[in-house]
């Protein structure tokens, strides 16, 4: 798929549009482990270290996160990141479309920069005048610039009517915004009718629930003539959602696969009666890995 460019999907290339749309839920998919990270004997060694010789060094956990972290950077993959359980709670909780926040998703741009790839409807960062694309530079007056992706999701977090100060770079303005968590229910989808026999279904992102809701909104919807599928500014989310959204047009047969240490996972559709209406894929900067 090709930024900015829509294109007509006919029924023999359904299958292919929708798999390029499950791909890049899993390349950015929070829902599977990429894999473990073992402790090699030389960075042991340095960890003790640094902790025998450091007398303010006293977590070891802290030490062992930041050579995790390191060897990702280091690694190329601009994808991977490492989340340690309480992130990973987080974002699970956030994948259930009930949490306590201010309705952002965050990413880490290719130079390392963290940046607000999506906004719920809403929510008091939209109310507030966040948008996709802003570069986050300090939340509370704490600089984000450098840190992991995880302790910046944890900083914007907190219990109903905490203050979140953030400071974000648009364009070449730097903008100081004051917002308050809230608990939030979000929506993922999104319909309407476009044109008679034409409807349009915006996923805000694969969580909880999003395959069933997509099915429901295209079943009240009149797509005789075709169906455009809105992912700008999907920032990803769960694997087993985008591969039953897919379903919906995939007949029997595997939707994707992979392997994670050396164990080959396999997601297959079952659909006797997969749909084979003309499809429109929309996707920006904004949808993850696109």
């Amino acid at each position: 798929m090709v930024e900015n460019r829509n294109e007509v999907a006919s029924s023999s290339r359904i299958g292919k549009v929708l798999f390029a749309l499950v791909v890049a839920a899993v390349i950015f998919g929070l829902g599977f482990q990429v894999g473990r990270i073992g402790k090699p004997a030389l960075v042991d060694q340095a960890i003790n270290e640094i902790v025998a010789n450091q007398p303010d060094v006293t977590d070891r956990v802290v030490l062992e996160r930041a050579a995790i972290e390191a060897a990702l950077k280091a690694s190329g993959d601009e994808w991977a990141n490492y989340f340690p359980r309480s992130a990973l709670e987080i974002l699970n909780e956030r994948n259930s479309n009930q949490f306590t926040g201010i309705g952002v998703s965050l990413r880490k741009s290719r130079g390392g920069v963290i940046e607000i790839s999506s906004v719920d409807s809403k929510s008091p960062a939209e109310k507030g005048g966040v948008k996709v694309g802003d570069e986050l530079l300090q939340v509370n007056g704490t600089n984000v610039q450098g840190a992991s992706l995880t302790s910046v999701i944890a900083m914007i977090r907190g219990e109903v009517g905490k203050k979140i100060d953030l400071l974000i770079a648009r364009d070449s303005e730097k903008i100081l915004l004051s917002l308050n968590a809230k608990k939030i229910a979000a929506s993922s989808v999104d319909s309407r009718q476009v044109s008679r026999e034409v409807g349009l279904v915006s996923i805000a992102n694969f969580s909880a629930g999003t395959a069933l809701s997509v099915e429901k909104a295209i079943k009240d919807l009149d797509v005789k003539d075709g169906l455009i599928i809105d992912l700008r500014n999907n920032p990803g989310g769960l694997v087993s959602e985008a591969v039953n959204v897919a379903q919906l047009f995939i007949g029997n047969g595997t939707v994707v696969s992979y392997r994670v240490n050396g164990e080959e996972r396999v997601f297959t559709a079952r659909n006797s009666k997969p749909m084979t209406i003309p499809v429109i894929v929309m996707i920006n900067r904004a949808t993850a890995s696109a």
